[in-house]
């Protein structure tokens, strides 16, 4: 049997774990080698896992994967699929970020926010030049992303505080906003920094959003509430105007036919079986039309 190094089992853990549920859809592996961006997309967390490990092996640095899937081979919001993990990324840029102690940081953020201001995280993620925060949640459809969204900012905004304690720290608000982001992977190497990403902590947490919600974040009650009522509200006009759209067409169907009839003064000659079988259907489909959407208001 061929010895796993630890670097790929602790890969294969995170990925297994953040893409337990990603079999049917695609994740982005990216990289950016000399600042020459590149992603390919896998199906699957078992063939992203493998292609991780193929360029670890191949010494590249600055690998990255999206923490979301996709249900085609494209990065975007509007191919998004699943939700896996809530996510935040706290930055320490700048001249003296060599300088800062992450492991401090990380101790802080266990005495005076972890179960307290906000949700024990699934894995803290030392990246060499700040700190990734991942919570795992139950998979959720894309349709989940506006409470995705308001929560990820109001994680955002308490760990803003962070930045009082260390001034040259900062949370990376647009990371907050952005479903399709990408997340470096732990132990592949900052080329920055030139250290690898660690995990430095990792708990058998997963959540599901409403939890976050209703123990940390009561105040997004009304704001989710609002947002989903106008979701279905878009969604009950796109029916009606389909159903009446319809409606209007066989309507107009049934007025030519009536038109062409008084044309022909009621001479339909060789054409009487086919008039009558086109109007008759015409009617019927109508009808039954109308039935449904009367037996659906009941």
């Amino acid at each position: 049997m061929i010895a796993v190094a630890p670097q790929e089992k602790e890969i294969k853990t995170f990925m297994g774990v953040i893409h337990a549920d990603n079999d049917t859809s695609f994740i982005t592996v990216a990289t950016n080698h000399k600042n020459v961006w590149q992603q390919v997309h896998c199906l699957g967390h078992e063939n992203a896992t493998k292609h991780i490990i193929k360029l670890l092996n191949s010494n590249m640095s600055d690998i990255y994967h999206s923490n979301n899937s996709f249900y085609k081979p494209q990065r975007g919001e509007a191919t998004l699929f699943n939700l896996n993990a809530l996510y935040i990324d706290i930055d320490g840029h700048g001249d003296s970020d060599s300088l800062i102690d992450y492991n401090r940081i990380h101790e802080y953020l266990k005495v005076v926010f972890f179960n307290r201001k906000i949700p024990l995280p699934t894995f803290v993620v030392g990246t060499g030049r700040g700190l990734h925060l991942y919570w795992k949640i139950e998979t959720a459809p894309r349709d989940a992303k506006y409470l995705f969204k308001m929560i990820q900012i109001s994680l955002a905004e308490v760990l803003a505080e962070i930045n009082k304690f260390d001034g040259r720290l900062n949370v990376d608000m647009s990371c907050a906003n952005d479903v399709a982001r990408v997340f470096r992977v732990p132990n592949t190497l900052n080329s920055k920094s030139q250290t690898y990403a660690q995990i430095l902590e990792a708990n058998n947490v997963c959540y599901t959003m409403s939890d976050i919600r209703d123990k940390y974040f009561r105040h997004l009650y009304s704001d989710s509430d609002r947002l989903a009522k106008k979701s279905r509200e878009r969604a009950n006009n796109v029916i009606a105007n389909r159903f009446f759209n319809k409606l209007n067409l066989q309507q107009s169907r049934i007025d030519d036919l009536l038109k062409l009839l008084e044309m022909r003064a009621g001479d339909m000659k060789g054409y009487r079986d086919k008039f009558l079988f086109i109007y008759g259907w015409t009617v019927v489909d109508k009808r039954r039309n109308i039935y449904k959407r009367v037996n659906r208001s009941k």
